[in-house]
């Protein structure tokens, strides 16, 4: 079963990774809170990145930000995250397919994960960034 193997890649940590997601989809939010929570993560879903108070920025370990944002995008959110030194990794996700790293993508997104991968091939992608 998954949940145990992943369980497993995470026995070994520190603390539980801390991951913040980013979306305006709460059913989204929902889904990948519930697994990561599941699988050993703390997890907490915000709208927006305003939402997300500067302890729980801090305290994350990983940011998850879907690109379609109603009236801004992930990429606006990772340059606003790159103009504040923030160094922690973001994962891009997205319903719709899109080529990760071309030279207008900011430096804080260190991958992207298409949603069509489902819930536990984003959460292979969150686990690898979100190691403690």
């Amino acid at each position: 079963m998954r949940t145990s193997f992943f369980k497993n890649k995470l026995a070994g940590l520190k603390r539980k990774p801390r991951i913040v997601l980013i979306d305006d989809d709460p059913s989204f939010t929902s889904l990948m809170s519930h697994v990561a929570t599941k699988n050993g993560m703390i997890a907490e879903s915000f709208e927006t990145l305003d939402d997300v108070g500067p302890e729980t920025l801090n305290e994350a370990d990983l940011l998850v930000v879907d690109y379609d944002l109603g009236n801004t995008t992930g990429l606006e959110v990772g340059k606003r995250l790159e103009n504040l030194r923030y160094e922690k990794p973001v994962l891009l996700v997205s319903a719709d397919t899109r080529a990760f790293g071309s030279p207008a993508w900011p430096s804080t997104i260190r991958n992207f994960a298409a949603k069509s991968l489902g819930p536990f091939g984003l959460f292979e992608s969150i686990r690898e960034l979100a190691v403690v």
